[in-house]
């Protein structure tokens, strides 16, 4: 029931922040990031951008401590593009996605995080009427993704395509698009 989802999204949140906390005092500063991080997620499932940028503060502040790599690096700010994005600020959430995108593209070219930052991008281009490079961005995060056979990721970006297509009112191509995305989604839950 939609009572149950939320009341797991609380604990889920609540956990999250817990741990945070936890990891916080025994000054496990790369583990209170991903915590904070999984609280932001929280948010953005609610719909919560005000509080999802709080979590990426904190996210940023517990990494910088640590000193982590540049996956890390890239995850924040991602999240942040994503907090933008939720917010509004399509501009200020397409910097931050062309700039993680930076760095997984430097780190680990043809990773799924790279095919999943290049569909955020992709998203955030569509949303402010660049549909020309959003579906470029979203086709090669379908090939990246079909290299590496991450069908739900596939999936997914099988359906953008479609969703792309509508707002171009080419309705066999989102046919099109909607039926593969669908075969490719029985596929990997069968």
């Amino acid at each position: 029931s939609r009572g149950r989802r939320w009341s797991s999204k609380r604990e889920r949140l609540s956990l999250s922040t817990h741990a945070e906390s936890v990891a916080v005092r025994v000054e496990d500063f790369y583990s209170a990031g991903w915590r904070a991080s999984d609280s932001g997620w929280c948010h953005y499932m609610r719909g919560q951008a005000p509080e999802l940028l709080a979590c990426v503060d904190r996210v940023a502040g517990h990494w910088r401590t640590a000193r982590v790599g540049a996956r890390e690096q890239a995850v924040a700010i991602r999240q942040r593009g994503i907090g933008l994005q939720l917010s509004g600020d399509y501009l200020g959430a397409i910097t931050k996605f062309r700039r993680a995108l930076e760095i997984d593209r430097s780190r680990a070219p043809g990773s799924i995080d790279m095919a999943i930052g290049l569909n955020d991008l992709a998203d955030a281009l569509k949303v402010s009427g660049e549909l020309v490079e959003a579906e470029m961005h979203y086709q090669e995060a379908l090939n990246i993704s079909t290299a590496l056979d991450d069908r739900e990721v596939m999936a997914t970006l099988i359906g953008n395509l479609a969703d792309l297509a509508l707002d171009r009112e080419n309705w066999p191509e989102a046919e099109r698009h909607a039926r593969e995305a669908l075969k490719v989604a029985e596929e990997n839950w069968t």
